[in-house]
């Protein structure tokens, strides 16, 4: 049976949450769930933007009418912004502070490191576009606990920086109600995610096998960002009459600088894990994943079928040199996606 290729993140999704969610052994007889973790360093700095809500104000002082609310990853490992692709997280393996942000004016994928130095905080990022490459600086100056200034920068060939346009953030403890979305407003995947579409009208739960016990139960909830090329995945272990542990964030995105379909995983003991999709031959799917762990890297491999009966069978597999060790076998089901 031909492989249908839009099942795969959810597989990439599951697997790594599974890694996280890891029992001792095979006598075990609940899933093993990370301890809640504190901010600490190097995040710390980003504390200040949770909770409440931010309106963005232009220089002249009126309303952009735009709202950001910052929400902590798993692990508090990194942060980003509701309703669109804006991440912060440390990365183990660069021992820096990395940002991924999607923009819907021309395509823009965005990809660089941030510093913080008292009450101002630095970010040098690449910019591609569907015009081309570009290399900008952004920058913010805190002004007490509930307003930041942002300012967007091109660097010159004199070597200095050229400011293009900034703006006021001031925090709001009060929500602002969302407005009802109608049918006709939910966001549609652009011709280059047309091959995740049928991800996002479910959610998706799974269970499976590791190779030293019982996977499982995982659930992920995934939401396509509008306007932009990008998905965001969230994935948590369920537990036993207890809150839901959250377990990993997944972000999927067309990248247009490489014109290739990527992803970034972050999970709760702060990994971080970086891919691409391919399709073989045949039409198999194969995911090649380089994971940072601590001071470990690790390589993954997976495979993926899609069973007559409407289950997804997924299999990972560890790398060490050209040998494959077992590492990974589940099985995942539709469900009805969690509300809000």
């Amino acid at each position: 049976m031909r492989l249908h290729h839009a099942r795969l993140p959810l597989t990439f999704i599951a697997a790594l949450a599974a890694c996280t969610a890891r029992h001792d052994g095979p006598d075990a007889d609940a899933i093993r769930v990370p301890a809640p973790a504190e901010v600490t360093h190097p995040m710390a700095s980003f504390a200040r933007l949770v909770p409440g809500e931010w309106q963005m104000m232009f220089g002249n002082g009126t309303t952009s009418g735009s709202i950001s609310t910052w929400h902590w990853g798993p692990g508090k490992h990194s942060i980003h912004r509701a309703d669109v692709v804006d991440v912060y997280y440390w990365h183990p393996g660069l021992k820096q502070v990395r940002t991924l942000g999607l923009d819907p004016y021309a395509r823009g994928v965005s990809e660089g490191t941030i510093q913080f130095e008292g009450e101002t905080a630095e970010t040098t990022f690449d910019l591609y576009q569907t015009s081309g490459h570009r290399r900008l600086v952004m920058q913010w100056t805190f002004d007490g606990p509930d307003k930041y200034h942002e300012a967007l920068f091109e660097p010159t060939s004199t070597g200095g920086l050229a400011q293009m346009s900034d703006w006021n953030h001031v925090r709001s403890h009060t929500a602002t109600p969302p407005r009802p979305r109608t049918a006709g407003e939910a966001p549609q995947p652009s011709e280059r995610l047309q091959a995740l579409e049928p991800l996002l009208v479910h959610a998706w739960e799974a269970t499976g096998t590791w190779d030293a016990g019982e996977a499982g139960p995982i659930r992920t909830d995934i939401e396509l960002i509008a306007g932009v090329d990008g998905i965001y995945a969230r994935t948590v272990a369920l537990t036993d009459g207890g809150e839901p542990v959250h377990l990993l964030d997944t972000y999927f995105y067309h990248h247009t600088g490489t014109g290739s379909l990527r992803c970034l995983a972050l999970s709760n003991p702060g990994g971080v894990y970086e891919g691409d999709i391919t399709v073989l031959e045949g039409g198999s799917l194969q995911i090649d994943l380089r994971g940072y762990e601590g001071d470990q890297v690790v390589s993954r491999v997976g495979r993926f079928d899609f069973e007559q009966d409407g289950a997804l069978h997924s299999r990972v597999w560890t790398l060490e040199g050209t040998d494959r060790q077992p590492m990974l076998d589940m099985h995942h089901k539709r469900v009805e996606p969690t509300q809000d």
